[in-house]
């Protein structure tokens, strides 16, 4: 088996492991998995604690990989998306390190920040230009992850963020809206054909289950911004993913009939992805759950 990833993804309440390899857009799934954090009860360690029951998951499944990729999908995340006359990459570094706050509305002391050089553009002048995708990170949350990491003992190749997987997973061409559902709470993006939007948490304290309304009226908002920043265009599709969407599929219906374009499961067949499974693992029913790891799965 060696030779095969291990993809993690830290939620707010759940850990998810896909592990497998990737080809392209062929993916070789081994199996996957997710660990339902239990903060009441692990307390202030439960990084630690997700850690070890996800050492335990790895070893009874007999799964193994020489390269581990981790992602942040969790709340609080501020993202943007600039672009910049072209600049040599230290002279980029340099620029963006002393102008951070100029991007993003955070306080620096409160937030780890990152960049990522996302595209380059000619203009018809000649004249060169980045896209710059800019993220902040609370620190609490990257402290979280280095308890986590630490506990865990495996060797991560990266870490990465869901606004930057839903990039490379998904293909803007008219525009589309992410919808990243939990059983409380969830992440809402926007994409154009320049790439990021928009990308924003969805209120912790709505729950889907008891009160879908409230989701139906947050995406048609969201639909209405997006229009209102393309002279009155729809946005093109509406993906769905999510650990909520494995259990309640009638949150689709429900926004299919008050959005005015096409609302999809994000199956990893109709994002492009191509699945064998080495086992019976039926990952490809789950996928929407795994959305954000297989962008992560395409990271080079």
């Amino acid at each position: 088996m060696f030779g095969d990833y291990l993809y993690v993804a830290l939620e707010e309440e759940e850990i998810r492991i896909l592990v497998g390899k990737r080809k392209g857009r062929t993916l070789r799934v081994r199996g996957c998995g997710h660990i339902p954090v239990e903060r009441e009860v692990w307390g202030q360690e439960w990084p630690q604690e997700g850690a070890r029951r996800l050492k335990m998951l790895v070893q009874k499944q007999k799964w193994r990989g020489h390269k581990c990729f981790v992602l942040l999908d969790r709340e609080g995340i501020v993202v943007r998306q600039a672009r910049l006359p072209y600049l040599k990459p230290k002279e980029l570094d340099k620029f963006l390190r002393s102008e951070m706050q100029e991007f993003l509305p955070v306080d620096v002391e409160d937030y780890v920040c990152d960049y990522a050089v996302v595209g380059n553009q000619t203009a018809e002048d000649g004249t060169k230009r980045q896209e710059i995708l800019l993220a902040a990170v609370p620190r609490t949350v990257m402290n979280q992850l280095a308890l986590f990491l630490e506990e865990l003992g495996f060797p991560v190749e990266a870490v990465d963020i869901a606004p930057r997987c839903f990039l490379r997973l998904f293909e803007p061409n008219e525009g589309c809206m992410i919808l990243n559902l939990k059983k409380k709470g969830g992440t809402v993006t926007l994409l154009d054909e320049a790439g990021l939007l928009l990308h924003a948490d969805l209120p912790s304290y709505l729950g889907w289950e008891e009160d879908p309304e409230q989701l139906v009226a947050e995406a048609r908002g969201y639909a209405e911004f997006f229009a209102s920043r393309h002279q009155g265009l729809p946005v093109g599709e509406v993906w769905v993913c999510g650990g909520l969407v494995q259990e309640k599929p009638k949150v689709v219906e429900n926004l299919q009939d008050v959005l005015p374009t096409s609302v999809r499961l994000a199956k990893a067949g109709d994002v492009g992805f191509t699945i064998r499974e080495k086992r019976d693992t039926r990952f490809a029913e789950q996928s929407p759950a795994y959305a954000p790891l297989l962008g992560l799965a395409l990271r080079r």
